[in-house]
């Protein structure tokens, strides 16, 4: 994750930033042994992942004559940012041939804007 605030000039107030998250392949399930039991040493692997985001903001101090100055800050958050819609395993079982097989999936989140306005006083 990264941030950067310009803080003169004329981009003054403005702020950048961008998020990456990797997740390596995790383990979803084991293999069996003949009898049933799960083989601790024999995973089965899901698949590698990255979530990205950006955002931009703007924010200023207004100052009011009467009354204690107020923060305010408007922001545009992106997630999901290259839109990746690829389906992502879960969870999974050995399929009676010494085969992992996955069992359950999740759709990840769809490619979000999210715009937020805050006032501090």
């Amino acid at each position: 994750m990264t941030n950067y605030r310009f803080s003169e000039g004329a981009l003054k107030g403005v702020g950048v930033g961008s998020s990456l998250n990797y997740r390596s392949a995790r383990t979803i399930g084991y293999l069996a042994t003949s009898a049933g039991l799960s083989r601790p040493d024999a995973p089965i692997k899901g698949a590698t992942s990255w979530d990205t985001g950006l955002w931009i903001s703007y924010g200023r101090t207004i100052k009011l004559a009467t009354a204690r100055p107020i923060r305010w800050r408007v922001q545009l958050n992106v997630r999901n940012v290259l839109d990746d819609r690829d389906l992502e395993p879960i969870s999974g079982l050995d399929d009676g041939t010494g085969r992992g097989e996955v069992i359950r999936w999740r759709v990840p989140e769809p490619q979000t804007f999210v715009l937020s306005n805050t006032l501090e006083f």
